[in-house]
């Protein structure tokens, strides 16, 4: 099994967390990733890994402010309104917002071509490090390591042995937090 295309933390990184040495695990823990990747994507409503998006359609709002699906916009190299080219726009790159003075007609047809994302950790190279930010991979991390010690024990919300009791989160504070700074928002 391979990592998929959005898998926001690598292999090493989750085996070293979880101090696994036996490459018996590794389809595992790979399926995992994957996992966990997809559901911090859904949970934030938005794609982390680096990409170009062509032809993204939009409706103006009659507001100066149009928020992009994807961010951090990297670069944007076309945006037609009503399928005239414009040019009198200013971007907020790390908040994917494209301002225009004269506001984004209401009803206008829009159409965005850009690069907006992250470099992800599996993609990253010497020349072309991680820009993913430290915080999501840990998350990825963190969900990689409950939903793997929780294996076996989907159904239980605890269990003791002897003097022992284990107590099953249903999720974890740090996760949450990470997944509400990096949320887009729905308008």
């Amino acid at each position: 099994m391979e990592l998929s295309g959005n898998a926001l933390t690598t292999l090493l990184q989750v085996q070293t967390h979880l101090s696994v040495t036996d490459s018996a695990e590794n389809p595992e823990l790979t399926w995992l990733i994957n996992v966990a990747s997809g559901q911090l994507e859904a949970e934030c409503n938005r794609s982390f890994g680096k990409a170009t998006y062509t032809a993204e359609k939009y409706t103006g709002n009659g507001r100066r402010l149009l928020a992009l699906r994807q961010y951090p916009v990297l670069e944007v190299s076309a945006i037609t309104v009503d399928e005239a080219l414009v040019t009198d726009f200013f971007i907020d790159n790390a908040a994917g917002l494209l301002f225009r003075e004269t506001a984004w007609d209401t009803n206008s047809a829009i159409s965005v071509n850009y690069d907006a994302g992250y470099v992800l950790p599996k993609d990253a190279t010497t020349e072309n490090p991680s820009t993913l930010p430290y915080e999501l991979e840990v998350a990825c991390v963190l969900l990689v390591a409950q939903l793997y010690n929780q294996r076996g024990s989907e159904h239980l919300s605890a269990e003791a042995v002897g003097p022992l009791k284990w107590t099953y989160v249903d999720e974890i504070p740090a996760v949450r937090a990470i997944v509400n700074k990096y949320r887009r928002v729905l308008l």
